[in-house]
């Protein structure tokens, strides 16, 4: 049983690596995006995409997903309630 429930365990864990892990992080912008540009993501700087929105240097975006090429699509963070 204990088996069992630490394969289901497993199986549930979010995704630690990967393209998969990127969605939903935040990064700061490098250089303006308008509608590409560049972004650093923890220690990588990562070229990047907007979809109706322009970001200048040094705001914080979250990852939304990827588009061809290597290319990160972002968005703006979620407004902080408090």
């Amino acid at each position: 049983m204990l088996l069992y429930y630490k394969i289901f365990q497993a199986m549930r864990a979010r995704v630690r690596n990967g393209q998969e892990a990127m969605i939903g992080q935040s990064g700061v912008v490098l250089k303006n995006i308008d509608p590409e540009g560049k972004i650093k993501y923890a220690t990588e700087i990562w070229n990047a995409v907007a979809k109706g929105k322009k970001f200048l240097e040094g705001e914080k975006v979250v990852i939304s997903g990827f588009s061809y090429g290597m290319r990160v699509i972002v968005a703006e963070p979620p407004v902080e309630r408090n």
